[in-house]
């Protein structure tokens, strides 16, 4: 994080001692900054020493505001190394509390807010130090300690009239969405006792809850929705709600306590899918089953494609979820936009299973998509072997036809080594003379696959 490389900057002459080249300050500067760079690692004798020094460089006169080469003061310095002590005597002689750091405008009090160092912000606060001052790119000391989970530090700055609702500018988040965001209950707590504005939104268009939802903070959540955030806010970007967007993931635990406050639970995102679809879609088996006990409707569509999340649990062979939304009645032959049915979309995987729950609710064996392609035909083209005999077996039309004319035995005669689907279909009954518009045949498209073993089995039928 570039506040981390800011602070310890601001120490870099450790190693190589008092800077070189020409100086900011004069000789007993020079030596008083040497003096407050060299805390890191010291024992403790070297520590006194090293304290005795900087009290007799600051009884001769030097400046307490004196600059390394960096443009950092002593006390921003002693702030980034923890150097209590040091930053005491530099206060005590006038040191600018409020200085700033020349290439990046870091301040002390930004410093130990970085590093969660109480007593030093105690120190600084107690010298009036600015919490409202922001750095170059405009970060503030409650945004860096509130990033960075530092609660205590996050406190102390509230209570000195921090404002709770300042933005970060890079991305226009709060202290409040930060905390959200890293999962810091104590924080968010501590930030809510100010009553900041759980409407804000970041550049994006999250608000704290909807940051917290997408990111598995449940407690957080928890915390959010008892003090008032609305459970259906949306995301600008998305317009998806924190019900959508948990759903989205698949936390179960954080739809749960959603769900608790009674959300909208058919509210659709920017695309038109409602927290259902999501969730048959993406094989979110026990979401699905907390969403439609929880009264989502099992019939709603997608915008996009029309698709049920019936069509979807049948199209990802999703036997446990199809039978969830067939006992609470989805409506088995509606149709995507295409055409595609939950039958065709199970024909398609050739999960027999899931086929065999279709037809027991009374789904429609021979209806076809937008082209007039049937459950028969979408199982013979994939060379789902299995889900083609029981097809032809529960009394599927085995010379139903395409608009151009097509046939499920023309499908399966094209790809090679469906030898056992093409003998399937031309037992229970396919014309094997069949043709299509411009006068195809499945000996044609046999020819043209190349499957020897199809080719006999259709001229053993009388096909030429």
């Amino acid at each position: 994080m570039r506040i981390r490389i800011m602070c310890l900057l601001a120490a870099s002459i450790l190693v190589s001692g008092m800077p070189t080249g020409p100086s900011f300050a004069g000789e007993l500067e020079d030596k008083l900054i040497a003096e407050v760079s060299n805390a890191v690692r010291e024992t403790e004798q070297a520590a006194q020493a090293r304290l005795v020094a900087i009290k007799e460089l600051l009884g001769k006169g030097a400046d307490a505001n004196a600059r390394n080469q960096e443009g950092d003061t002593a006390l921003i310095i002693a702030s980034a190394q923890g150097d209590l002590q040091a930053a005491t005597l530099l206060l005590d002689k006038g040191a600018d509390v409020n200085a700033r750091g020349k290439n990046d405008e870091l301040t002390a009090l930004m410093c130990a807010a970085f590093n969660g160092d109480t007593e030093m912000t105690k120190l600084l606060l107690a010298k009036n130090a600015d919490v409202k001052a922001v750095k170059k790119d405009g970060d503030s000391a409650l945004i860096i300690a509130a990033a960075n989970g530092q609660t205590d530090i996050v406190k102390l700055l509230l209570a000195k009239g921090a404002d709770a609702n300042v933005k970060r500018p890079s991305d226009g988040a709060t202290p409040l969405i930060l905390a959200a965001f890293n999962g810091d209950l104590e924080t968010v707590r501590a930030l809510l006792g100010k009553n900041p504005d759980l409407k804000a939104v970041n550049k994006d268009g999250d608000s704290a809850l909807l940051i917290a939802a997408s990111n598995g903070n449940v407690e957080v959540a928890r915390l959010l929705l008892d003090k008032g955030a609305d459970v259906n806010v949306k995301g600008a970007k998305d317009g998806a709600t924190p019900l959508v967007a948990a759903v989205s993931v698949g936390d179960v635990d954080m739809v749960k306590a959603l769900l608790e406050k009674k959300p909208d639970i058919n509210a659709k995102d920017k695309d038109g899918d409602t927290a259902l679809l999501i969730a048959a879609d993406n094989d979110y088996t026990d979401l699905v089953g907390l969403l439609v006990e929880n009264g989502a409707d099992v019939n709603a569509k997608g915008v996009k494609d029309g698709a049920t999340a019936l069509i979807l649990a049948a199209t990802n062979a999703n036997l446990s979820a199809l039978k969830t939304l067939l006992e609470k009645k989805a409506s088995v032959d509606t149709k995507t936009k295409d055409g595609t049915t939950a039958l065709i979309g199970a024909a398609n995987t050739g999960s027999v299973e899931v086929i065999n729950a279709l037809l027991e609710k009374g789904a429609k064996i021979d209806e076809g998509d937008n082209t007039g392609l049937t459950p028969l035909m979408v199982a013979a083209q994939e060379g789902h072997a299995d889900a083609v005999k029981f097809l032809i077996e529960k009394k599927a039309n085995v010379n139903a036809k395409t608009q151009n004319g097509a046939t499920a035995l023309m499908k399966a005669a094209f790809r090679q080594g469906n030898a056992e689907i093409v003998k399937l279909l031309v037992d229970g009954g396919a014309d094997v003379k069949a043709s299509a518009q411009g006068g195809g045949t499945a000996w044609m498209v046999a020819n043209i696959g190349g499957d020897k073993k199809i080719l006999e089995i259709l001229k053993s039928k009388g096909a030429q």
